[in-house]
């Protein structure tokens, strides 16, 4: 995606490889990130980040009103929409094999110390808020001295 130059302040000129690629050093800041493949695409036979992710990865180094600028300049170069966007923010974030693998690395990890882990999903949680606590009850969770699901 192009960047009016103007955006991004000289010093933050940033680039991101996967961490098995060698990337040649230059005047620019450097990552390396495991990005998922809904996030990449590709410009003239090169792998790029998508104008979305682009625009999520810029939040974190522009203020609010060259973010607010560049939002609008992609979106009236037809790179993003307002609904590929929130989709982006939305997920899908990493693949759900890539998801998969990082929680069951997470749980080994938390049971190796002693945790046990229950897994439960936002949905679940909404749509059957006494279920979902008596799934932690029945776990033996902690809970406050009046009885409620302690903090």
């Amino acid at each position: 995606m192009r960047i009016e130059r103007s955006l991004v302040p000289p010093q933050s000129e940033q680039s991101t490889a996967p961490p098995d690629v060698a990337v040649a050093r230059l005047a620019a800041r450097q990552h390396t990130a495991c990005l998922p493949p809904e996030h990449v695409t590709t410009w003239r036979g090169i792998p790029i980040t998508t104008p979305e992710r682009t625009l999520l990865d810029l939040a974190g180094v522009l203020n609010h009103d060259q973010l607010r600028r560049a939002i609008r300049q992609s979106q009236f170069l037809g790179l993003t929409t307002l609904g590929s966007l929130v989709a982006a923010l939305r997920g899908p974030g990493p693949s759900d094999a890539f998801q998969r693998a990082l929680d069951r690395e997470r749980q080994a990890i938390l049971e190796a110390h002693g945790y046990r882990v229950l897994r439960v999903t936002w949905a679940q949680a909404i749509a059957q808020p006494g279920r979902t606590l008596r799934r932690f009850w029945d776990a033996k969770a902690p809970r406050a001295v009046d009885g409620s699901a302690s903090r």
